[in-house]
This record gives C-alpha cells, sequence and structure tokens, in this order.
C-alpha cells in the first residue's frame, strides 16, 4: 500500500529485502528523486488531503555548486583571448607557491642606483670645485658642467644667497569651487643677517561668507630667542627665550618634555643656515684626502653618441671597495656630528642615526667601480657597475654638453633630457617615469614658461624671470593647476642681497616666565580687540 509524506504529499518508495522488511532504496538520496536519474522527469505527488496527483516538472539534481561552476567557467574563459570587464580570479593549487612580485623592489634597486650613481658625480664635481682640477677626469668635471644654455648664464653670476640676503613675496590667490569663493592676499619679507633672521608680512582674506583684514605681523629670531609682535591686534613683543630654563605660567600647562621639544626646534630653525666655508673646514680636508686616495686608472674605451654622432670615448676607471665606503662613511659621520647637531637633536637623531639611514641602501654593496668616459676633456658618460646591476649618465650634447642627457639603468633609459637652443629661445623637456616637464626661457623678453603634466595633473605657469647682479625676481602672471579647484595664483617673489630687519617697538611680554595672573590680563585684553577688529 502506498505511503506519503503527511507534510509534503510526496510518495515514499520502499523496498522489500526478502524478509518481508521495507527498506529505503540505497540510491535515493532525496524524497523522490534518485542520484541515477537523469534530465527532467515528473514525480508524482499526491494532495494529503484529498488524494490526487499532483504533478511538478523538477530539473536534474545538481552534483557540482554554483561555485565550482563559475570557477570551471571562468577557468575556460581565461584560456580564450576575449575581455573580462573585472578581473578573475581562480584558487591556487595547494602545491603551487605564491608569486612574489618583484615590481617595487625593483623600482627602489633603480631608485638606490641612480640616486648613488649621481651622488658620486656630485662628489667629484664637488671636489673639483673645492680645489684645483688635476686629473683628467676632475678637469673633465669641471669643463663639463661650467657651461650651459641661457637659464645657465642668466643665474649664474648671482650671488645673493651667501650670508646677508632678503626674500620678498606678494601673492594673490583667488579660489572659486563648489565649497569656497574668496581671495587670499600674502606680503612676505623674510630677512636673513648672518644667522639672524625676521619673517614679516600681512595677510588678508575676502570672501562672500567672511571678510578677514589686514594683519600685519613680525616675527623674529636670534641666537637667544624668538620676538613676535602683531601691531595691528596688539602692541606687545612677546618673548620666548628658548636657551634658558622657564620659571613662569608655561611650565604648569605644558611639560618639559614638550619645551624641551620646542627649544630644539627653535635652535634648529637658527642653526638652518650654512655654517661657513665649507672649503676651510677639517671636514672637507678629510673628504678630499679620502677622494685623492682613490685610484684612478685607465679603462677600456668606450663608444657613445656625442653632438649626433658615435664618438670613441676615452675610459677612466675607480674602484671603491667596501673598506673605501666604510672610511667615507665614518668622514661624513664626523662631519654632520660637527655642524648638524642642532638640527638632529631637534629631530629626536643623533649623527649616527642619521649617517645610518643616509648609507642604508649602500651598506651591503659589494666592491663597486665607477668608470668616466671622456670625449674632447667633457664628460660622455659616467657609469656604476655593482652588484650585477650598471647606471648610466650619458651625456649628448648639443651646444654644450649637459643640453641632452640619458639615465639608464641596466640598458632601459629611465629619465631623458633633452634641450634646444633657437635664436634667443631655450626649451627644455624632462620625461621621468610618466612625468613630462617642458620649460622655455627667452633670454632678450626674460619671459618663461612651464608646463608638467603626467597622469593625474596638469600644471601651466608662466610670467618673467629677471636677474640681476643684486637681485633675482621672479613674476607669476598665471599658475593653473587642472583637475583641482578653480583659482588663479599671481604675483612676484624677489631675493635682494643685504638684509632687510626692522626693530620691533613696544611693551614685552615674557612668555616662558610670565605668571598666570599675566597671562589672564593678556587674554582679556586680546578678547576685546579681535572682537573689535571683527567687528562684533
Amino acid at each position: 500500500m502506498p505511503k506519503f509524506n503527511p507534510m509534503t504529499g510526496e510518495l515514499i518508495t520502499e523496498e522489500t529485502d526478502g524478509k518481508g522488511t521495507a527498506s529505503i532504496s540505497e540510491n535515493q538520496t532525496d524524497i523522490g528523486q534518485t542520484t541515477e536519474q537523469t534530465g527532467k522527469q515528473f514525480v508524482p505527488r499526491f494532495d494529503p488531503m484529498t488524494g490526487q496527483p499532483i504533478h511538478i516538472e523538477q530539473s536534474q539534481p545538481q552534483t557540482q555548486s554554483q561555485f565550482q561552476r563559475q570557477l570551471q567557467s571562468e577557468s575556460q574563459s581565461q584560456s580564450q583571448p576575449q575581455f573580462q570587464p573585472q578581473p578573475q580570479f581562480q584558487p591556487r593549487p595547494q602545491s603551487q607557491e605564491p608569486k612574489k612580485s618583484h615590481k617595487m623592489a625593483i623600482i627602489v634597486s633603480i631608485i638606490a642606483g641612480v640616486v648613488v650613481l649621481l651622488g658620486i658625480l656630485a662628489f667629484v664635481l664637488a671636489a673639483v670645485l673645492l680645489s684645483n682640477p688635476r686629473t683628467a677626469v676632475e678637469k673633465a668635471c669641471a669643463k663639463t658642467f661650467s657651461e650651459g644654455g641661457y637659464l645657465y648664464d642668466t643665474c649664474r653670476d648671482f650671488q645673493g644667497f651667501e650670508k646677508d640676503y632678503t626674500v620678498t613675496s606678494n601673492i594673490k590667490i583667488a579660489m572659486q569651487s563648489e565649497y569656497s569663493d574668496g581671495s587670499i592676499i600674502l606680503y612676505t619679507q623674510l630677512g636673513v643677517d648672518g644667522k639672524d633672521k625676521q619673517l614679516a608680512g600681512t595677510m588678508a582674506y575676502n570672501s562672500a561668507w567672511i571678510n578677514i583684514p589686514e594683519i600685519e605681523y613680525k616675527l623674529q629670531i636670534d641666537a637667544n630667542e624668538v620676538r613676535l609682535q602683531i601691531p595691528s591686534v596688539d602692541s606687545h613683543v612677546f618673548t620666548y627665550n628658548y636657551t634658558e630654563e622657564k620659571h613662569g605660567y608655561l611650565t604648569e600647562i605644558a611639560s618639559a618634555e614638550d619645551l624641551q621639544a620646542i627649544d630644539d626646534v627653535l635652535k634648529m630653525i637658527y642653526s638652518s643656515e650654512s655654517s661657513g666655508d665649507i672649503k676651510n673646514t677639517e671636514s672637507a680636508v678629510k673628504l678630499m684626502n679620502w677622494y685623492r686616495s682613490l685610484k684612478v686608472e685607465k679603462s677600456d674605451a668606450g663608444q657613445f653618441e656625442v653632438d649626433g654622432n658615435i664618438r670613441k670615448c676615452k675610459g677612466y676607471a675607480i674602484l671603491v671597495t667596501r673598506e673605501d665606503m666604510n672610511r667615507f662613511r665614518e668622514i661624513y659621520q664626523e662631519y654632520v656630528e660637527t655642524v648638524m647637531t642642532d638640527r638632529l637633536h631637534a629631530l629626536g637623531m643623533s649623527a649616527e642615526e642619521y649617517t645610518e639611514q643616509i648609507f642604508a641602501d649602500i651598506q651591503d654593496m659589494e666592491d663597486a667601480t665607477i668608470r668616466f668616459y671622456v670625449y674632447q676633456k667633457e664628460l660622455a658618460c659616467v657609469e656604476l657597475e655593482a652588484a650585477g646591476d650598471i647606471y648610466q649618465v650619458i651625456f649628448h650634447g648639443g651646444d654644450y654638453r649637459t643640453q641632452n642627457m640619458e639615465i639608464l639603468v641596466n640598458g632601459a633609459v629611465v629619465c631623458t633630457i633633452e634641450g634646444t637652443l633657437a635664436g634667443d629661445e631655450e626649451s627644455i623637456t624632462v620625461d621621468l617615469s610618466g612625468n613630462h616637464v617642458e620649460v622655455t626661457y627667452n633670454r632678450s623678453t626674460e619671459a618663461y614658461d612651464i608646463k608638467s603634466e603626467n597622469t593625474y595633473e596638469k600644471i601651466e605657469m608662466n610670467g618673467i624671470l629677471s636677474v640681476g647682479s643684486k637681485e633675482i625676481r621672479l613674476t607669476v602672471d598665471q599658475f593653473a593647476l587642472e583637475g583641482e579647484a578653480d583659482y588663479t595664483l599671481s604675483g612676484d617673489i624677489a631675493v635682494t642681497k643685504g638684509a632687510v630687519i626692522d626693530t620691533m617697538k613696544g611693551e614685552a611680554f615674557d612668555i616662558g616666565n610670565a605668571s598666570e595672573a599675566e597671562y589672564d590680563e593678556l587674554f582679556d585684553d586680546l578678547n576685546q580687540l579681535l572682537y573689535g577688529l571683527l567687528g562684533y
């Protein structure tokens, strides 16, 4: 007698085992269907209330999960040369090791190698400038970098950055975007007299939402203290001595560690200027002696394209051993300890830690060979061979030897510099890792134009570059950054010989030693002045 599931009405099929005992079929995996069934079938079902058969079409049971079938389908589709709108992924077999990407390591290696090569070239050039060139290599370096284009000639004779100079800037920035619509006017004047510095200027902001009137300020630092005055707000001259211990209310609201950090930063700012003529320092003498200890030997000639033709160039080689680099590192660390102690202390770093960071990329370097190829007493190529890699700077020449250059890593070009001179106009184009820069300069009109473009942004800037024996002035007629909020920038920046430092006059307020009562009185006065300034 047939039996039915009282909940679903499905027929329950039973078989007898010869002993009169009913049993469920071994192949049966679900009520009303077996694993041997294929295709589509009609499974009899009956209404539990009426006993009438119900015919329901049921599709074949799926022995694979949808995820498994999708993986199969994706695996097959990946073998076909068709476009995939989204990246497809496959599970990796257990026995297969993951492939490690070396792209970043390669990039870091290239950058490190190029930096080392350019550093070596700069060091050799510095050695030449600090003494009379003796070897053919030194003479070639001196001659190669003694000539340049119109921009080089324009800026070469300016000596305004020696000790005493003044930097002034007058900039207007007009912004217009969905969130901002206004303009900022900034005037700044930085005077440097030896190590004493004074920053003075004015700033104002105007928009449809808020107007901040012009605010004048002066900020000065010398060997002992910092002074600040904001004449448009208050007549006080705020002083802070960063070389002495503090005893006022400031020590109650700021920790000793915070005050020490402030003092260290101010010491760094004050000592950030040149420490004198490096040519006459003991460190410079040691560095020169180290360089002179390296043996320059003749090597095989090389062939490079110079001035549009393949030229046979004389070869010179310098072998730099690990011992040489260790000696150089010791000398450099001694130099750092001599002239950079305050600056490093402000950064929470010792001279040894700083040196370790500088030499991190080359500390494990084996012996390296530096080759110089010279054509007509100027450089044609500088080559560094280390750890199986070859880095090259090739000077293709033109109107002057550095006009057209290439930087190669293992034969692949990573940077190109191309220049042209046409009449009074000079053009320079630089391509580096997807960044394209074009610079033009006219020596008659003193007009310049700069365009920079990469995958993400485009910058255009133009104006006038005027250089005299006592002043260099850069005028910005237009500066535009495509892709950002709309804004325009205009103004000028000038560097002039001689320091302009104004004297501050007013009642002094000692920030480090003032009492709590003096602070309270000051804040009350400032609140009233600010409310009046803003028109409240």
